[in-house]
């Protein structure tokens, strides 16, 4: 009886470790529709601090871009920054900065940015 009852404890120790999410994969969509290249950093809610920095080039509402990333699964805090604030061609200039939001990423995500909303024209001295 106290050998069942060992080898029941041992197995439901290897079901407990069978389990364990610390170093699980999980798939990252980002789809940029701003017409701006945009970079996504996300820092770890977590002891261990961990940082990734995700660059999305520009992309529009017809045709986005689309970048898939693995990280590890985690509660992350995600900050979006954009790469080029200004066009000198075009001459606009995007003043919204999106403030950090928090992401359980614990299963496969599909985050879309859209476009920038105060897009500002920026005179040319004519």
């Amino acid at each position: 009886m106290k050998k069942i009852m060992l080898f029941i404890a041992i197995l439901s120790l290897l079901f407990v470790q069978a389990d364990d999410t610390s170093n699980k994969m999980i798939q990252l969509t980002l789809i940029n529709k701003t017409t701006l290249p945009v970079g996504v950093s996300l820092v770890s809610r977590t002891k261990d601090g961990r940082l990734y920095y995700l660059p999305v080039p520009l992309g529009t509402k017809e045709e986005p871009s689309q970048r898939t990333y693995s990280i590890i699964a985690d509660h992350y805090l995600m900050q979006l920054k954009y790469v080029q604030t200004y066009d000198p061609v075009y001459g606009w200039k995007c003043s919204f900065q999106m403030p950090p939001k928090d992401v359980l990423a614990y299963h496969n995500l599909r985050i879309v940015f859209l476009p920038c909303e105060n897009l500002i024209t920026v005179g040319t001295g004519k």
